[in-house]
């Protein structure tokens, strides 16, 4: 017994599907008034410009904003994690509104109020650490390839000898 394949109908589309629901996923590809998923967090990718598929903005989360899975309310921003500072709000609120609706924002309350970031350097004698890390993996790493590369290299050359 085989599958009917399901074929978008919409012009010069030639995608075919074997389910059902990714066939009908895929025509809201077409549609320009169909629904948007927008992100909060860039003027890129709001309203007309938002996307078209709720996975697709995760993956841009995930990958572009550097946000895992539960780290904060995607669609409504972040909230400090301080008990005593004014800007916390309880992980049961998940629902009301956020104190900060830019990551920018989070990050700059974080590194100013509470002297952290989410990347500190781990190089002994380095002061990017604490509100002077990094508030993103990449960065961190561009700054240890660029400023500790040689101390790096040199330290192995030692232990070899």
């Amino acid at each position: 017994m085989s599958h009917a394949a399901f074929a978008c109908d919409a012009e010069d589309c030639l995608a075919t599907f074997t389910r059902f629901d990714t066939y009908e996923r895929h025509k809201n590809l077409h549609e320009d008034d169909g629904e948007r998923f927008p992100c909060f967090y860039c003027r890129k990718h709001r309203g007309a410009n938002g996307f078209k598929r709720k996975d697709h903005l995760m993956q841009h989360l995930r990958n572009y904003h550097n946000m895992e899975k539960g780290t904060s309310n995607v669609f409504g921003g972040r909230s400090c994690p301080y008990e005593g500072c004014p800007e916390y709000k309880s992980p049961s609120s998940f629902l009301s509104a956020n104190s900060f609706r830019k990551v920018s924002d989070y990050t700059k309350h974080m590194k100013k109020v509470h002297d952290e970031s989410e990347f500190s350097c781990a190089e002994p004698g380095c002061d990017r650490i604490g509100g002077k890390g990094y508030s993103r993996r990449r960065d961190l790493v561009k700054h240890q390839q660029k400023e500790h590369a040689k101390d790096a290299v040199s330290g192995s050359d030692d232990a070899e000898a």
